[in-house]
């Protein structure tokens, strides 16, 4: 079965902010636990947290820190936009390139597309949060 295509999009996100803190030159630990999805569409489909773990470290606030982060992130795989909201970078999905690695999986699982195992019983289903952009 392929991958899924939410958590290559999360994997993008964590690449474009592990790039960024390189080039940045800052401390790279906790990025994976950053990442959240944001409560309003508005503020994209993941959002990072982590300029508010920053500021002791770094000496500014997150606001500050949130504006350099997005302004140094290139966007790039399912990554379509960044943008930087009151301390959170704010990731949007590609929504073409999601739908057409969604529908590749489909294809590709059949009629095991969305079911997932557990225990060797077929358990729960998998959905993909998607907001509009």
């Amino acid at each position: 079965m392929s991958s899924n295509p939410w958590e290559e999009f999360r994997s993008d996100v964590l690449e474009c902010l592990a790039q960024a803190f390189e080039a940045l030159e800052w401390p790279e630990e906790g990025l994976s636990d950053s990442l959240e999805e944001p409560p309003e569409p508005d503020f994209g489909d993941l959002a990072s947290t982590i300029c508010f773990e920053l500021p002791e470290k770094l000496q500014e606030s997150p606001q500050e820190l949130a504006e350099k982060l997005a302004d140094e992130i290139e966007p790039e795989g399912l990554v379509d936009r960044v943008e930087m909201k009151e301390g959170y970078v704010n990731f949007f999905v590609e929504m073409s390139k999601l739908s057409s690695l969604t529908l590749e999986e489909i294809e590709e699982s059949g009629e095991e597309y969305g079911s997932t195992e557990k225990d060797g019983k077929e358990s729960s289903h998998r959905t993909y949060k998607c907001k509009s952009n």
